[in-house]
């Protein structure tokens, strides 16, 4: 917005800044005419089916991360029972 010598807004200014305000409107109004419910829609199923993706890689962790610990236990149960073992037959 341009602004006269006096500092004063001119009518000039604010036509133009009429003008820019009405060309983004149209802008924005086409942009949504260009929108639809199926292109809504199309997008929304895409969306459900990532997020199905993403829920079984999460399933498939958290199975593969609780075999991990249930390994980790076992391995530590028998080496200890392996240990008291050997104490025991040592003596």
């Amino acid at each position: 917005m341009t602004q006269a010598s006096n500092n004063e807004v001119t009518l000039g200014d604010i036509e133009v800044t009429l003008g820019d305000i009405d060309q983004r409107l149209s802008k924005i109004e086409q942009e949504l005419k260009e929108v639809t419910l199926a292109d809504i829609g199309q997008r929304l199923s895409k969306i459900e089916q990532e997020l199905r993706e993403t829920n079984n890689k999460v399933e498939t962790y958290q199975k593969a991360s609780t075999q991990v610990v249930n390994l980790a236990f076992s391995l530590i149960a028998s080496a200890t029972v392996t240990l008291i073992i050997t104490s025991v037959l040592r003596k």
